[in-house]
């Protein structure tokens, strides 16, 4: 989805938002390239309280989006 958007629509920045409970989600978000930007709000994950953890992606020039990740393309 994200290279679809990078490449039709023009999106060279994407934001997400994930629990810091959540250690799945965060570390698919960090191989993608995304980087934390900040830690804002609460929210339940699993019957624990956390933090939100705000990451931020921005795809390169002239480059690939898939060229740019870290996740390997089979």
């Amino acid at each position: 989805m994200m290279e679809y958007g990078s490449k039709q629509l023009g999106i060279r920045t994407y934001h997400a938002e994930t629990n810091e409970y959540n250690i799945g989600s965060r570390r698919m978000l960090e191989k993608l390239g995304y980087e934390e930007k900040g830690r804002e709000g609460i929210e339940e994950y699993r019957g624990r309280q956390g933090r939100m953890i705000q990451y931020e992606y921005i795809v390169p020039e002239n480059k690939n989006f898939l060229e740019s990740s870290k996740i390997r393309v089979i």
